[in-house]
């Protein structure tokens, strides 16, 4: 009995130490509540479910994504990212574009341009467009110097090639030329109201004029008559002073000519070509133009050429016919004109004869030449234009006279000649 009796206590013991584990462990009162703000996934009906949010991005453009309750990261390098969050959980996106870039908009889950809130009801995607912001367009071609590969190049033995059309820049404009050239050492700039960096006039005034200097600091040179004759100094950062014209005097320098007679210029026909030479002190002779060399474009053919040509304007006069009451005819001697004639200006004059006062009036310059004038060296007011030339028969003896005056105004168009009176000298 003794035996049965401990068998008896020690299930008894057994029984009351399972029943106490039991209440230790499956004790209601021992539950303590977490506050929902402590939950990664939140609180709402079934909190305890996770459901998973993928943020991808699409397009050219890059930007980031960040989401709120945090989870989703999704830097400028991320493609895509991903995080778990609880049932009816809100999470809120947030997009933010790079500087070069803009933000387009949601699709899949979400829609807009605005931040993004979705509501976790299962598994869930979303995804973010970011496009680079389109450059602004090239600005226009601001140059008129030729295209044609054999027409903007100038050349030094040491620097070799001067590319005065690619930066599409250089402008050559009636006063002056804006802009800057290219070369393997770096830009010849040849105005500093135009460089690649900007306006430099502050800092150090050059450039170059069309026509005679000085080139001021705002960048004008009011001296430009538009006459081709190019002067002043361009600049470049590695050989300094390249000087364009001999004549250095109206920049503060002295005329060189009498030394080293030098320019460059540009044709006064229509067909814009430079020619002539610039010089730098380190590098010595730039060329504009091939047949300016020794070896006359044998090796090489190049020149500058531009589609600006000088102009002015030219009006007319014809006269009244004059009767020298010679019935035998007089001789035309000369010609003199009074008024004013600005610098770049001309007055010139061409003549018709007659013996019968119904003409026909032909007027022509010396030598009977129809495309010859009296005066086309633009002498002046109050000078006597003569008559002459190795054939001047066509004006003796003759009674009845006529002449067509021709007034030609600078290469600007600026400023042209007045007349006040015209004396015809003839004799008997």
């Amino acid at each position: 009995m003794a035996k049965v009796g401990k068998i008896i206590f020690w299930i008894i013991i057994a029984i009351v130490l399972i029943l106490a584990v039991f209440l230790i462990l499956y004790n209601p009162s021992r539950t303590q509540a977490v506050p929902c703000d402590n939950l990664p996934e939140g609180c709402g009906s079934g909190g305890s479910t996770q459901y998973n949010l993928n943020v991808s991005k699409f397009g050219n453009g890059t930007g980031s994504v960040t989401s709120s309750p945090a989870g989703i990261i999704c830097p400028g390098s991320c493609v895509q990212d991903s995080a778990n969050f609880g049932v009816d959980v809100e999470v809120t996106l947030t997009a933010v574009a790079d500087s070069d870039s803009v933000f387009a908009g949601w699709s899949d889950d979400c829609a807009g341009a605005a931040n993004c809130t979705v509501t976790i009801l299962g598994d869930m995607s979303v995804t973010a467009t970011f496009n680079l912001i389109s450059p602004p367009p090239p600005p226009p071609s601001q140059t008129n110097i030729s295209n044609n590969t054999l027409q903007f190049w100038a050349w030094n033995d040491t620097v070799g090639w001067f590319d005065f059309y690619n930066t599409l820049s250089v402008m050559v404009q009636d006063t002056k030329i804006s802009g800057y050239a290219s070369s393997s050492n770096g830009d010849l700039s040849l105005d500093c109201a135009t460089t690649r960096n900007g306006n430099v006039c502050g800092v150090s005034n050059y450039g170059i004029c069309n026509g005679s200097g000085p080139h001021n600091s705002d960048g004008t040179c009011p001296l430009g008559l538009g006459n081709g004759i190019l002067s002043g100094f361009a600049w470049n950062d590695k050989i300094g002073w390249v000087s364009f014209n001999c004549d250095e005097s109206s920049y503060g320098g002295s005329n060189q000519c009498p030394i080293s007679n030098y320019k460059v210029q540009i044709s006064q026909n229509e067909d814009g070509v430079f020619s002539g030479w610039a010089w730098n002190d380190t590098v010595g002779w730039i060329s504009f133009n091939c047949h300016d060399t020794s070896d006359n474009c044998v090796k090489s053919q190049y020149q500058v050429r531009t589609t600006w040509s000088p102009t002015s304007t030219t009006g007319l006069l014809e006269s009244s016919i004059f009767d020298t009451q010679q019935k035998n005819g007089a001789i035309l001697n000369g010609i003199i004109w009074k008024g004013t004639q600005p610098t770049g200006t001309c007055v010139k004059f061409q003549i018709a004869v007659s013996n019968n006062s119904a003409g026909p009036w032909n007027y022509y310059g010396p030598d009977h030449s129809s495309t010859a004038y009296f005066g086309g060296s633009c002498s002046g007011s109050n000078q006597v234009i003569n008559i002459g030339g190795s054939d001047r028969t066509w004006v003796n003896n003759v009674r009845y006279l006529r002449y067509k005056v021709f007034l030609v105004s600078d290469l600007l168009s600026r400023y042209s000649p007045e007349i006040n009176n015209i004396i015809l000298n003839w004799s008997k």
